[in-house]
């Protein structure tokens, strides 16, 4: 096999031409854990024995039968392997976003007949068990974290025998590219979640048409980066200000530590749609509140939402073949703001665009000329210059949100982006 034709192939060929002594890595007691690439093969064999025990055959693999594995977790490393155990079983992966509310948990473990899942802590396993008794197919609770009065998933890391060995074999073996390798659940803003069926083909694919785009190292070779993904509360769960506050902290414990735990000091901030907005909101709180933001030498932000009272372009005034429709973002304002008026989300701590916009790094900010946040980063970006700031302005013909994932609009973009950001990396 030179080419992978389902998702574990992947894993096969890197432990026989390019195995890694830090192929996963996360973090545990406050440090971090790296396992090789033998050490996830072997995590995964000893979990894939546990999951057959279990009852995880892969006897029926079409659509309909196909095993539904559940999975509620913050992306750890144990994610990844249990994803590829289950898999090698036959059977398929079905995650759930940890914030999800109950109603829409209970709906998708019901929908798709979920027998065995695992959480990541205790707050999950107790979101859970409250729903248990109305989940007749759900047997098995696992979590990931130690839990008083759970079943851990190391219980699950069993050697397996002769017997236990050839019959996983045999399994892979009948795996085709075509079989189901996942169902991801839609957020259920237009309804009721609906779950989407992806086959080890349809990832893979869309792999390889990436890596073109991005070749290993690009981004770290050519600006030495280090980048850190922030996790934020959501709504509706979790309302203005839980996100704010959260990246807020975020960006507080990089000016303390980046130097020590990354390496540099140098600090950058961005993000895209929402976390643009995001981003935009807590340069101005590191500005007003903690006097740091001179620490961060550069922002970029991607067809972002500035006001949340509502530009044109959001309103729908003009007809847009976008992705986002003006519903959606009337809707997502809502569960973000519950029940504040138009004049309350204009409050600059909610709406960056009515702020002060002195004193904050130079910012590249991108949008496409369908998108319905158009006039979100035509006003901020205008606002930013007029406030003494540098801003470079990016706007791409007949290009809805999200337009940087089209192979048109990605090339341009992400060579503009890494000079942009390559300044400041190099001390410019």
């Amino acid at each position: 096999m030179t080419e992978p034709k389902r998702l574990f192939d992947c894993l096969t060929l890197n432990l026989a031409k390019d195995p890694l002594p830090d192929m996963l890595a996360g973090k545990e007691n406050g440090a971090y854990k790296t396992y090789s690439t033998k050490e996830v093969a072997d995590t995964i064999q000893k979990l894939s024995t546990g999951l057959l025990r279990l009852g995880v055959s892969g006897a029926d693999r079409t659509p309909e039968g196909i095993e539904k594995i559940g999975i509620v977790c913050k992306n750890r490393p144990e994610w990844i392997m249990l994803d590829l155990a289950v898999q090698r079983c036959g059977a398929a992966l079905a995650p759930v976003y940890p914030t999800i509310s109950l109603t829409e948990l209970e709906f998708i473990l019901n929908e798709a007949q979920v027998r065995i899942i695992f959480v990541n802590d205790e707050e999950l396993f107790h979101k859970v068990s409250d729903i248990r008794d109305r989940v007749p197919t759900l047997k098995e609770v696992f979590t990931i974290e130690t839990v008083a009065g759970a079943r851990n998933w190391k219980e699950l890391l069993l050697s397996p025998t002769a017997e236990e060995l050839a019959q996983l074999q045999r399994t892979q073996d009948s795996i085709a590219e075509t079989d189901l390798a996942t169902v991801i659940y839609t957020s259920g803003t237009t309804g009721t979640p609906k779950g989407v069926m992806l086959s080890h083909r349809n990832i893979v694919s869309n792999v390889r048409s990436c890596m073109p785009c991005l070749p290993q190292g690009k981004i770290r070779d050519g600006t030495n980066f280090a980048c850190v993904s922030v996790k934020y509360r959501l709504a509706p769960e979790h309302p203005y200000p839980a996100g704010p506050d959260d990246c807020e902290a975020a960006a507080l414990w990089a000016v303390e530590h980046a130097e020590r735990e990354l390496g540099s000091d140098r600090l950058l901030i961005g993000g895209e749609s929402a976390g643009a907005h995001l981003a935009a909101c807590t340069l101005l709180r590191l500005r007003d509140r903690h006097d740091v933001v001179d620490r961060f030498g550069a922002a970029n932000l991607v067809f972002g939402i500035y006001d949340l009272g509502g530009t044109p372009s959001q309103r729908g005034l003009t007809e847009r073949p976008d992705l986002l429709t003006a519903e959606q973002i009337g809707y997502f304002t809502e569960l973000f703001t519950p029940g504040q008026s138009v004049e309350e989300r204009r409050d600059p701590d909610i709406s960056p665009l009515y702020a002060d916009l002195h004193g904050l790094p130079p910012a590249l900010f991108t949008v496409g000329a369908d998108d319905h946040l158009v006039d979100d980063t035509l006003f901020m970006a205008a606002r930013w210059a007029l406030a003494g700031n540098q801003a470079e302005l990016l706007v791409y013909p007949e290009s809805p949100h999200g337009g940087i994932g089209m192979p048109s609009v990605f090339e341009p973009w992400f060579a503009t982006l890494t000079n942009f950001l390559r300044r400041p990396a190099n001390g410019g």
